[in-house]
């Protein structure tokens, strides 16, 4: 699928702008199922020519979608438009309104994305051919230790949907919706993908063939074929030299928009608080667990710095931070004091990428991710051990919540409600524009 949103919206500054003429240029390859999760939806509903002209490319195969929360008049508009498909329902009502109008919904499961036992309840024997799962975002650990669509049909069939559906969904539903031939079922002619289950229910994979060939069995990868990459994009992170001012916030009086984090969801809420205050300058509330978060660019080196307030993270010392931050992956940082905050993103710039927790200006574990800062080039097992301990250092520190970095990696997607803080600054996503911190 074609990224249809980079940057997502005009909020924040990404590492390329992609319009609907660079779409046009590889829509007709074979190999593109679509246009990808079409994440402006407010773009797309007020009809915004960026937008439609980027579904106009797609013109005649699959439009993904994004839309959270989104429903009546709006997704209406959403739909006539052309988007096909939501993976973004949190509520069972929200998603039985897209599939009665038509949409093919994703049943999402990710590290952070909690929904499926909500919307499993939306699945019947009518309707469950326009269902399909999706983890969205899932992190390397775990994988390891949960699985991932695997995960799905467990989780799904645990919570009362018949095995078969579940095995469905997660196979010829995916295969037609996509457009994808030949795949997704086993019949004469097609191609012999398969997984060899213990049983129905467990959904444990003993063995998996690939084109009629075994290439994994109970959990490892048969022969020693190394991975490569064609292109190794390094170098990416670049940022200005930080300053002992950079995360400054000056003081006003009155109260100031907070972002606060929902458990398991990645939508947040907007509530106000007055700030704690030193010196004229906004600082972060231990006690209150009012932290003070940044999101600075690192693509081109603009200097530019978003400020704002976040509640839920818990930490009680120091910051972590990452360059994996949704969906223009600029570096964010939540922490109790600026000098931590600093270490952290430091560190970040050291690695060219990844995540980082500091303390009193140590460094207490990291992730290094060299490749665009996203992507590490390590096995699966020293990610996970080092996730794990980075995990665990957050915790040290107070750590509220079971999968910190994924969490922050949400902090500035400026598409998803209420409350997100960009490189350009706070951005009320219900009403779509940038908002000042503190309320007029």
């Amino acid at each position: 699928m074609l990224p249809s949103c980079v940057p997502a919206t005009q909020f924040e500054t990404a590492g390329a702008r992609l319009t609907a003429d660079d779409l046009k240029l590889m829509i007709a390859d074979e190999r593109i199922a679509g246009v990808a999760e079409l994440m402006n939806y407010p773009g797309v509903y007020l009809g915004m020519e960026s937008e439609l002209d980027k579904i106009q490319a797609g013109k005649g195969k699959n439009i993904d979608g994004h839309a959270p929360g989104l429903r009546g008049k709006n997704l209406n508009a959403y739909v006539l438009a052309g988007v096909r498909s939501d993976h973004e329902s949190t509520e069972l009502a929200e998603a039985q309104e897209k599939i009665r109008l038509g949409m093919h919904i994703l049943l999402r499961e990710g590290s952070t994305e909690r929904n499926l036992e909500t919307l499993v309840p939306l699945v019947n024997s009518h309707n469950a051919m326009n269902c399909s799962f999706a983890t969205d975002d899932k992190l390397a650990g775990d994988l390891v230790s949960e699985g991932h669509i695997d995960h799905c049909v467990r989780k799904a069939i645990k919570a009362g949907l018949p095995p078969v559906t579940a095995l469905q969904i997660a196979t010829i539903n995916t295969a037609r919706y996509f457009g994808l031939p030949k795949v997704g079922a086993i019949a004469p002619g097609w191609f012999a993908d398969l997984n060899i289950l213990t049983d129905l229910k467990s959904c444990v994979v003993e063995k998996v063939f690939k084109r009629g060939h075994l290439v994994a069995e109970k959990g490892y990868l048969l022969g020693n074929k190394p991975m490569s990459a064609m292109i190794d994009v390094r170098n990416t992170v670049r940022i200005r030299p930080l300053g002992d001012f950079s995360f400054h916030i000056p003081a006003k009086s009155g109260r100031a928009r907070v972002m606060e984090l929902i458990p398991n969801q990645i939508i947040t809420r907007q509530i106000f608080a007055e700030p704690k205050q030193e010196n004229g300058h906004v600082v972060s509330d231990i006690e209150r667990d009012i932290l003070k978060i940044a999101v600075i660019e690192r693509h081109h080196g603009t200097g530019n710095i978003g400020l704002g307030l976040t509640k839920g993270f818990g930490l009680k010392s120091g910051a972590i931070a990452s360059s994996v931050g949704h969906d223009a992956h600029n570096i964010n940082v939540v922490g109790t004091n600026d000098a931590d905050m600093r270490a952290a993103v430091e560190h970040i710039v050291k690695m060219e990428g990844g995540f980082a927790v500091a303390n009193h200006g140590e460094i207490l574990g990291s992730v290094a991710l060299p490749i665009a800062g996203l992507l590490s080039n390590k096995p699966l097992s020293d990610v996970k051990d080092e996730l794990d301990a980075a995990n665990h250092a957050t915790k040290k520190l107070g750590c509220a919540i079971p999968e910190p970095f994924m969490a922050l990696s949400f902090m500035a997607l400026s598409v998803i409600p209420e409350l997100k803080l960009t490189d350009r600054g706070l951005v009320d996503v219900n009403q779509f524009k940038f908002v000042d911190l503190f309320e007029a």
